[in-house]
């Protein structure tokens, strides 16, 4: 491992990644599957009465720790490339988006936690993850407007510690709860993820405690 000193090397980087749009329909009978026109990544399950519609990417830091250099991110920019999700007309109740930035792996499982009207979500208590590990999460309601075709922003909130990490990947996610409704379709605009970062070394034990920390996903 190489020794940290008071000369410590700093960089400024900005880290990105761009989730590309589809469009996703689902099928007129169960079990047909959910079917996606454009984009790569795109997944989809049934969770009751409800379709989740989900797509989970990285960004590589190794080469960042193979020099034991901790990302400081100095910002998390989440940005819709188009516009809102577009939904047909048909939809009944709300539909939920989850946008998370995470320093721990996040899969199908975690996004799949519903517990009435509550979606829990990683870095929420009834999760498996641990709220340090969650860069940043955001979650936003959408409900249909009648007086033309789309969806209307109604709510959203935000969670998170914006913490430093010295993991070798950062995960994000870009993920819809959907009632589930024969042959409905859904817009989904292009996400881009930016991170304008601070890369740099730091004194051998706050680098381990930090260390520590990016690999511990769970409670």
């Amino acid at each position: 491992m190489a020794k940290k000193d008071d000369d410590a090397k700093v960089k400024s980087r900005v880290l990105s990644k761009v989730i590309g749009g589809t469009i996703a329909t689902l099928p007129s009978a169960e079990p047909d599957p959910v079917t996606f026109s454009g984009g790569q990544g795109w997944s989809a399950v049934v969770i009751g009465s409800q379709t989740l519609i989900y797509n989970i990417q990285t960004i590589d830091l190794s080469g960042y720790t193979i020099q034991d250099m901790t990302v400081f991110p100095q910002g998390i920019l989440m940005q819709d490339m188009d516009t809102v999700p577009i939904g047909n007309t048909g939809w009944v109740g709300a539909i939920k988006r989850a946008t998370i930035v995470s320093t721990t792996p996040i899969n199908e499982a975690d996004l799949s936690s519903t517990n009435g009207l509550t979606w829990n979500l990683p870095g929420s208590n009834e999760s498996t993850h641990n709220l340090i590990n969650i860069l940043q999460g955001r979650i936003q309601v959408y409900l249909e407007m009648t007086t033309f075709t789309g969806l209307q922003l109604a709510g959203q909130s935000t969670w998170g510690s914006g913490d430093s990490t010295a993991a070798e990947k950062i995960w994000l996610c870009d993920a819809y709860l959907v009632p589930t409704i024969a042959s409905s379709a859904l817009s989904i605009p292009d996400q881009a993820f930016v991170l304008p970062s601070i890369i740099a070394e730091e004194p051998e034990l706050e680098y381990m405690m930090r260390l520590s920390r990016s690999l511990e996903p769970v409670y």
